[in-house]
């Protein structure tokens, strides 16, 4: 968000608001990349999914059960209403078919599995995740090559959109 407001400029034009985009995601997909693996509580969050076909099915199983689903819908909650903030600033609207409302939650909950995947891989190949890629703007990351491919998939400019006076 710091990102694309910080500029305010670049919002006036079509080209701009794309160049707003482009940068928003190549520098905040190798944040939060790195945010997720360095917590100590991610990796539990994904150890205890992993294993909870293990746990003996049960009120030990169903409270656990519940816990994860709450904290995934928390994050795919969040980061869907972030989008549904930035992505009209940005001049963008869903991308047909995916006009429905939850393409917000969509887009964190695929966007966000492309980011935990990599992370997950991290662990065994750091080289494929932390590799660098000359692109515009700069140096471009496997989770922001990821990142905006999904944002492509599922977005585009929005015709109807007028930029704020």
């Amino acid at each position: 968000k710091e990102i694309i407001l910080s500029r305010p400029e670049l919002l006036e034009t079509s080209d701009g608001r794309r160049a707003a985009l482009v940068e928003a995601v190549r520098e905040a997909a190798w944040q939060n990349f790195n945010a997720i693996v360095s917590k100590a509580a991610w990796r539990t969050f994904v150890v205890l999914s992993l294993t909870l076909p293990s746990v003996p099915a049960g009120g030990r199983r169903e409270r656990l059960a519940q816990e994860l689903r709450e904290s995934d819908m928390l994050f795919t909650s969040r980061m869907g209403d972030f989008y549904r903030q930035m992505l009209p600033i940005l001049g963008l609207r869903p991308k047909p078919p995916f006009t429905h409302d939850n393409v917000y939650d969509l887009l964190a909950k695929v966007g966000g599995a492309l980011v935990e995947g990599l992370a997950l891989h991290h662990g065994l190949d750091p080289e494929l995740s932390t590799e660098r890629f000359a692109g515009p703007g700069g140096d471009w990351s496997p989770p922001a090559i990821g990142f905006l491919a999904i944002m492509d998939a599922l977005t585009e400019p929005d015709p109807t959109f007028e930029p704020p006076r």
